[in-house]
C-alpha cells in the first residue's frame, strides 16, 4: 500500500512539473502557467517576457493596458471596432468586412488570431495574439496582449506549452460582473423630470392668468387685479405684482 501512495505521489509530482509552474508577478496583476523549461527575461509592472530555454527563438510577451477613461468601451460595437483598431495598430492586415470574433465570459472578454509572418528573410514565424479584457473594482477596464512568436518550423513542438500559458492566464483582481461601462440613466432622468415639471407648471401658471375663471372649479379661490391682471389667490390682499390693494375682503366661492 505504501508503495501505491509512494508512486502516486511521484507520478503527481511529475505531473506538475511537466504542466509548469504557476506565476504570478504581484505587480502584474495576473497569474498564469509558466511552461517548463521558460525563463522570465524581463518583468515590471506593464510588461512580461519570456523565452524558451531549449529554443531561445520561441518567445512569449505580454502587454498590459489600462483604458483612459475616455476610452471606455461600452458596447459589443464599441469593443468589436476597439479590437479592429488594435489589429492595425499592431500591423495586422485585417478587411474591414472582415469578421471579428470576441468572447465574453464570466465578465471577461476574450479575442484571438495567429498569421504567419514571413517578412523576415531569414526566418518564417508562427504568431498568435490573445487579447484579455476585463473590468476591475473600482479600477476601470484593463487589457492583457499576449503575443506568441516561434520558428514556423518548430511551432508544433512549442504549441503545447504557448497554449498552456494561453489558457492559464486570469486576473487576480476582483472583477465587475458586467465588463461593459453603462451609461447611468438615473442624472438625465433627473434633468428631463425637472424639465417636464418646469413646462408643466409654466402651462399651468400661463392658462391661469389668461383664463377668466382660473382653475375651473376652483377659481373662486382666486380675483383677477383689475389694474395688471393678475390672478391672485384669495389670501393675499393686495396685487403680488403691482400692489393694488383689494377694496373688500374675499371668501372662498361655495
Amino acid at each position: 500500500m505504501k508503495r501505491i501512495i509512494i508512486f502516486g505521489l511521484f507520478f503527481a509530482g511529475f505531473f506538475y512539473l511537466s504542466a509548469g509552474a504557476t506565476y504570478s508577478p504581484d505587480e502584474m496583476g495576473c497569474t498564469f502557467m509558466k511552461p517548463p523549461e521558460w525563463k522570465i527575461d524581463y518583468h515590471s509592472d506593464a510588461a512580461i517576457l519570456l523565452s524558451d530555454s531549449v529554443n531561445e527563438d520561441t518567445r512569449i510577451e505580454i502587454y498590459k493596458y489600462i483604458l483612459d477613461t475616455d476610452h471606455q468601451i461600452g458596447s459589443e460595437a464599441e469593443l468589436v471596432e476597439a479590437v479592429h483598431g488594435l489589429y492595425e495598430e499592431i500591423g495586422i492586415d485585417v478587411d474591414t468586412d472582415a469578421e471579428i470574433v470576441c468572447t465574453i465570459a464570466d465578465s471577461l472578454v476574450y479575442f484571438e488570431t495567429d498569421f504567419i509572418d514571413s517578412s523576415s528573410e531569414v526566418e518564417t514565424y508562427h504568431v498568435i495574439i490573445r487579447g484579455i479584457l476585463g473590468r476591475v473594482e473600482g479600477g476601470g477596464q484593463i487589457l492583457f496582449l499576449i503575443k506568441a512568436v516561434t520558428p514556423q518550423e518548430s511551432y508544433e513542438l512549442s504549441r503545447g506549452d504557448i497554449n498552456l500559458l494561453l489558457y492559464s492566464f486570469r486576473f487576480n483582481d476582483p472583477l465587475e460582473d458586467d465588463f461593459f461601462v453603462r451609461t447611468k440613466v438615473t442624472p438625465y432622468l433627473m434633468i428631463f423630470m425637472i424639465i417636464l415639471l418646469t413646462v408643466f407648471f409654466y402651462v399651468r401658471n400661463r392658462r391661469i392668468q389668461q383664463s377668466n375663471n382660473p382653475l375651473g372649479r376652483s377659481s373662486g379661490n382666486y380675483w383677477r387685479c383689475p389694474k395688471c391682471r393678475l390672478v391672485n389667490h384669495i389670501d393675499s390682499l393686495s396685487c403680488q405684482r403691482c400692489g393694488w390693494k383689494s377694496q373688500k375682503a374675499h371668501s372662498p366661492h361655495k
